[in-house]
């Protein structure tokens, strides 16, 4: 300042501040508003602002002389002078109302008249607030000359307020003149874009879940635009709630209801819009994977192979998972069904308990089948739509996600394969096979006891009865335990299916060279022990298989290559750190045959 001041001859508080400093007093302002210290935040401002109008100061210091001023109204605002800096914020507001998109600034300037509308916007009333006296016909004014100021400069596309006369409506107009300018003063903005889109989405639904299809229709292009710009500027305080409520209008309104016009639309808009915008909500996609409409299940399955092919592993981690889920309760639902048919068929479970000896593994834990690999984005789109049309006859989803687990496998067939298996693995280090039986036991000892006192109080009203040969008497007991019986020796089938089949690690060796072998005896014994009337004495081979389990259950932890050799033996892959991004670990993720990297533009669905 001392330099500027010998080398210009003037004063420091002249007509032309230096430009340097300009950015600096103005943090300082800023910092010591923020601190309360008002009197050095004054001074600082009041060094900022130069003798001249702001219009003819020169363009480089412009911003900064338009910033000042706007500093000087959140001073007030701080001082407690609110109908003060509500007046002067108001005048600001007014000249970039009136500017709007005519005026060629630059980006700073622009910047801070945005700012300016967005901070008058935020301090009027919302609708359910009462007004103060005499701030009503402020705001009627205010209004008036917000439409007089506006004209046609607003460039945006905004929603007509039909309601007039009151003064909710009059708030809503105004704010609508403050947003759509600020889009018009800072249109490449993610956070005024996002201001925007959440006024046009709140006026479209304030009346109700109906709107009309004009005012949807500029409300998603409003978030669409802003999933563009948050993508583009890679922020990282982009929301969530954009793309929820985007997937909200797609699976209410994706319908005749709206027209032929706006489904078109927002299907463009929908394959346009960046992939990575949506990779936070897959979770709430794939739950929307078995829309009974079926343009819905199309946007909906182009966008989650768009998301898999911009970034796979967001996609894979709850695609397989829920695959292998899906998998397990069938593969348990189809056990389930065998073995109640076997005892109902045999009254013995002698059966069942067999089948459940020879059982296979569950294919969902056996690494999964890499596909041939993807041509190009035609075969894609063709698998695609057949993947559409085999979703229309699946009611809980597990057609479209196999839809999905065979295009992922054609585009990245190698991470597919290794991330079904690493997730396989993990299934099964989350819960051990003693960790699984020890609870399933307990509780159906407490359910066998409850059913075998109904066996001895059937056993002595069977015996009262005079009118009963001896013959008749052993049939229908034996018929009466068969069915009583039946869901407890159903549960024990299923849980010896489950430690029968080919065992994948060593500790399910061990496990089944020892507490396995116990438990499939005792199963049988519990069986002759029932159909011999034996009832108090049932549950004493199951009891000591259970002390068995947790006497194994209780030894020390092996190491990770006695649960899972495949984990173990795991180096060199392509399974991306859940949570992070491929380069942010240093891992480099193909992409996928015949397709781009960055997704296509939510093609090939």
């Amino acid at each position: 300042e001392r330099a500027h001041s010998a080398a210009g001859g003037a004063d420091i508080q002249c007509q032309r501040p230096c430009p340097h400093m300009l950015p600096l007093r103005l943090g300082l302002a800023k910092l010591a508003r923020r601190q309360r210290n008002f009197r050095l935040a004054r001074r600082l401002l009041d060094r900022c602002v130069p003798g001249a109008a702001a219009a003819a100061a020169p363009v480089p210091l412009r911003w900064a002389i338009e910033r000042a001023a706007y500093e000087q109204v959140l001073l007030l605002h701080a001082e407690g002078d609110v109908r003060g800096a509500c007046d002067a914020l108001w005048e600001q507001a007014r000249a970039a109302i009136r500017v709007g998109a005519g005026d060629q600034a630059s980006g700073g300037l622009g910047l801070t008249r945005a700012k300016v509308l967005l901070k008058f916007a935020s301090w009027l009333p919302s609708e359910g607030r009462m007004l103060a006296p005499g701030t009503a016909s402020q705001v009627s004014r205010w209004a008036r000359a917000a439409r007089e100021e506006s004209g046609s400069a607003s460039g945006a596309d905004e929603p007509a307020n039909e309601r007039h006369g009151t003064a909710a409506a009059t708030l809503e107009q105004l704010r609508e003149a403050c947003l759509g300018a600020a889009v018009a003063c800072c249109p490449r903005n993610a956070t005024v874009k996002l201001r925007w889109a959440n006024w046009c989405h709140q006026a479209a639904f304030s009346a109700g879940t109906s709107a009309p299809a004009s005012a949807v229709r500029v409300a998603a292009a409003a978030s669409f635009d802003y999933l563009a710009l948050a993508a583009a500027d890679r922020s990282v305080d982009a929301t969530i709630v954009v793309p929820l409520r985007l997937l909200r209008l797609l699976v209410r309104h994706g319908s005749e209801e709206l027209g032929e016009e706006f489904l078109r639309e927002f299907g463009e808009q929908l394959a346009r819009s960046p992939p990575l915008a949506w990779s936070a909500v897959v979770p709430q996609l794939l739950a929307r994977l078995p829309h009974p409409d079926r343009r819905v299940r199309h946007h909906v399955q182009a966008l989650l192979l768009a998301v898999g092919r911009a970034a796979p592993e967001t996609l894979l981690y709850p695609l397989l998972s829920r695959q292998a889920d899906a998998a397990g309760e069938a593969d348990g639902e189809k056990a389930e069904d065998a073995s109640r048919a076997g005892c109902e068929e045999g009254g013995e479970g002698d059966d069942a308990v067999a089948e459940a000896s020879r059982a296979t593994p569950a294919e969902a834990a056996s690494p999964p089948s890499a596909s041939p690999p993807l041509a190009d984005d035609a075969e894609v789109a063709g698998a695609a739509e057949a993947g559409v049309e085999a979703a229309a006859t699946g009611a809980s989803g597990r057609a479209e996600l196999l839809w999905l687990r065979r295009a992922m496998g054609a585009a990245f067939p190698e991470l597919v394969a290794q991330l079904g298996s690493f997730i396989g693995e993990l299934h099964r280090l989350t819960l051990l096979w003693e960790e699984r039986l020890l609870p399933a036991l307990h509780a159906l000892q407490a359910d066998a006891e409850a059913r075998v006192a109904r066996l001895r109080d059937e056993e002595a009203r069977v015996a009262a009865n005079e009118h009963l040969s001896p013959e008749d008497k052993g049939r229908l007991l034996a018929e009466r335990s068969a069915v009583i019986m039946a869901p407890v020796r159903t549960d024990l089938a299923a849980l010896l299916r489950t430690v029968s089949g080919r065992a994948a690690t060593p500790h399910e060796a061990a496990f089944q060279r020892g507490p396995g072998r116990s438990l499939r005896d005792a199963v049988a014994a519990f069986g002759d022990a029932i159909r011999r009337g034996e009832y108090a004495t049932s549950w004493t081979p199951l009891a000591a298989a259970q002390r068995e389990i947790a006497a194994f259950a209780k030894q020390s932890v092996p190491h990770l290559p006695h649960l899972s050799p495949r984990l173990a033996d795991l180096s060199g892959s392509r399974i991306p750190m859940p949570g992070l991004a491929p380069d942010s670990t240093g891992q480099q993720l193909p992409a996928p045959e015949g397709a781009s990297r960055d997704g296509g533009g939510g093609g090939g669905g």
